[in-house]
């Protein structure tokens, strides 16, 4: 069912040659992580392409590079979590990449406005949410986007999700159905058993995708498990952790606590707001405002 490589043409060798350089200028990295070349070339030869990349390990960097390195079309991102598209969009223009989400924090509008700017060229990366991108009004513009190639993100929800939580990411094939052209599809996640992954190829009809695995090794991490006995000790576990972080001061860095519920969250935040540390929340049965002001304080 998977291949490993494919031969490009002379103009898609010349582009190779150009990543090193692109790397360097855009994102100011010397070299790429495990993984990460093998999967530009696949995409940018038109092979559908399945890349799986552990937490942090550059996935998003593999369909940015492409859209950076062609200036007349448009890469399709579809990703299932608003704060993350925030995120990538943030960071994008930052470094002067024109990017876009399209989501249900913004009016009816704001939404029209970002997609005629994708179909007149003026938008090189746009991040849509399943559930928009299979929407009428997305479907009704998709043939006249200058699209290039579409990236699922976190495609372990195919499997994981699909069936119960976001039935709409195993209908992103129709995204490619309805385009008039033949484009590329490349998934990416860092979860993905083998049964798993033959589950996102077949429900996304990727063709004869191109598997890339990079290392799950990552030295810069430890992990530990603690049980607290009651919740006096684990609340006490967690100030114990914090400090020996420092972290009650914010030029010491930054920490996340996740919580298993949102009334946990409350009572977490809470507990540590009282504890003299700079602490924000997000969860969501907060507004888009609330959650927006907690995300670029940190």
């Amino acid at each position: 069912m998977f291949t490993i490589s494919n031969p490009m043409n002379s103009e898609q060798k010349q582009h190779i040659q150009n990543l090193e350089y692109t790397l360097k200028k855009k994102w100011g990295l010397s070299k790429f992580r495990s993984g990460q070349k093998n999967a530009i070339e696949s995409l940018m030869a038109g092979k559908d392409t399945l890349a799986i990349l552990p937490t942090g390990g550059g996935k998003s960097l593999i369909y940015q590079f492409p859209a950076v390195l062609d200036e007349t079309s448009l890469t399709l991102v579809i990703s299932p979590l608003i704060a993350l598209m925030k995120d990538q969009v943030d960071s994008l223009k930052a470094k002067g990449i024109a990017a876009e989400y399209c989501n249900s924090t913004q009016d009816d509008l704001e939404q029209l406005r970002i997609l005629s700017r994708a179909v007149t060229g003026k938008i090189r990366i746009l991040y849509l949410s399943p559930e928009k991108a299979l929407g009428r009004q997305v479907l009704e513009i998709l043939p006249k986007f200058p699209l290039a190639r579409i990236a699922v993100d976190e495609a372990h929800c195919v499997s994981q999700w699909g069936h119960d939580f976001r039935p709409e990411y195993r209908k992103i094939h129709e995204l490619r159905e309805k385009y008039p052209k033949s484009i590329p599809v490349i998934a990416l996640t860092a979860t993905a058993t083998s049964r798993v992954i033959k589950d996102i190829s077949d429900s996304l009809g990727l063709k004869n995708p191109i598997l890339i695995k990079g290392s799950f090794y990552r030295e810069n991490l430890s992990f530990s498990v603690r049980f607290p006995q009651n919740e006096i000790s684990r609340e006490n576990e967690l100030l114990k952790l914090l400090a020996q972080g420092n972290f009650q001061k914010i030029s010491s860095g930054r920490a996340i606590v996740y919580c298993a519920t949102r009334q946990k969250v409350e009572s977490v935040y809470g507990f540590l707001k009282k504890n003299g540390f700079k602490v924000g929340k997000y969860h969501a049965g907060r507004t888009d405002s609330s959650r927006e002001r907690a995300q670029d304080g940190y």
